[in-house]
């Protein structure tokens, strides 16, 4: 059985002794813990004051710690430990009924500047999901990528980089990201670009929130554990020429290739099951990996398909993405999409 222990601590001062009650939180939070209990998945306690264990939510100490922001010390499996606010907790609990464990997969060209950001990125994420492996690929960097990758492995256990020989595609980084995705064994895997051209803590925790506020969710709760899930992102705050162009090749692939349902196919994040096994599909072609992986993925029926992920993108901090070379490479990619559109839509069985 898998243990997940809370414990309510503040550095400073003590809990309020007055507290404005908060049932949302409540409420939906013991409902998450009636279903993990119920089935005997998760063994669900808290601690307050490293000594009282309780076997249910305490309403009244929990919304305490809620109401000032204390933090909580999740403890999953009696060892892996992670620190979250109390006004993040409801998410953390949240995504791990949806998506228990998690990999993030990324590839990685020319983005030693970047990095850094990214990795802030990433460690924010601890608060809103239970990260357990990191694949990265440097995907044949001809400037320090590899390096600060390197770097940051050493002090990071959890990442297993690969190095991918120069000259590589867009493909094969994201393939060979997502295969070693799986050493870990998690249930989904976020597979994200690594050029920060949105804020991915604020976009993930933004999409939680407004999936905890819906009513609609907690109908059937019981029903929904165990499930693997499928979620795509929508790119907004983009130039007036990249929405006409994506938008037709989005439109031409909603009605060819996914049954009608508009799908950004080439934003990131997603948030795929880890028993999605992609193969040989989407390794063909130089910039149809989003595209392939989009398809595949939502020609499988069991997968369950949840609200898209809303990116405000903005321009990127450093380097250059290969949309961005010149009016020549962006027409050529755009062909490229529309060839893979076709031929996919071809070789529907």
């Amino acid at each position: 059985m898998n243990c997940l222990e809370i414990e309510f601590f503040s550095n400073h001062e003590p809990l309020p002794k007055q507290v404005n009650l908060q049932p949302l939180y409540y409420d939906k939070i013991q409902k998450l813990v009636d279903i993990y209990t119920k089935h005997s998945l998760v063994s669900f306690s808290i601690v307050c004051n490293k000594s009282i264990k309780l076997d249910r939510v305490n309403k009244h100490v929990f919304l305490k710690a809620i109401d000032c922001n204390q933090y909580a010390k999740v403890t999953i499996n009696n060892n892996d430990i992670r620190l979250v606010t109390c006004v993040e907790l409801p998410l953390f609990l949240l995504s791990y009924f949806l998506f228990g464990r998690v990999s993030i997969a990324s590839s990685f060209y020319n983005e030693s500047n970047n990095i850094n950001h990214f990795a802030h990125q990433l460690n924010l994420l601890d608060s809103l999901f239970y990260v357990n492996h990191y694949s990265f690929v440097d995907n044949g960097s001809i400037d320090s990528t590899r390096q600060h990758l390197q770097s940051w492995a050493n002090k990071e256990s959890r990442i297993k980089l690969t190095c991918v020989p120069h000259p590589s595609s867009y493909n094969n980084g994201f393939h060979t990201a997502i295969k070693y995705s799986n050493l870990s064994s998690p249930k989904h895997i976020i597979v994200t670009h690594s050029d920060c051209q949105y804020n991915m803590y604020m976009s993930l925790k933004a999409w939680l929130y407004q999936i905890f506020l819906e009513d609609s969710f907690w109908l059937s709760l019981d029903s929904k554990l165990g499930e693997e899930y499928l979620v795509f992102s929508k790119r907004l705050n983009r130039s007036y020429m990249e929405n006409i162009l994506t938008t037709a090749n989005n439109t031409i692939a909603s009605l060819l290739l996914f049954n009608k349902k508009y799908i950004d196919f080439n934003a990131s994040p997603k948030i795929i099951p880890a028993s999605c096994n992609i193969g040989n599909n989407c390794q063909k072609g130089m910039y149809t990996f989003d595209l392939c992986l989009s398809y595949y993925t939502t020609s499988i029926s069991k997968y369950n398909n949840i609200r898209d992920i809303l990116c405000i993108t903005y321009p990127r901090l450093s380097g250059q993405s290969s949309w961005s070379h010149s009016l020549y490479s962006y027409a050529c990619i755009i062909i490229s999409y529309l060839g893979s559109i076709i031929s996919l839509f071809i070789a529907k069985p």
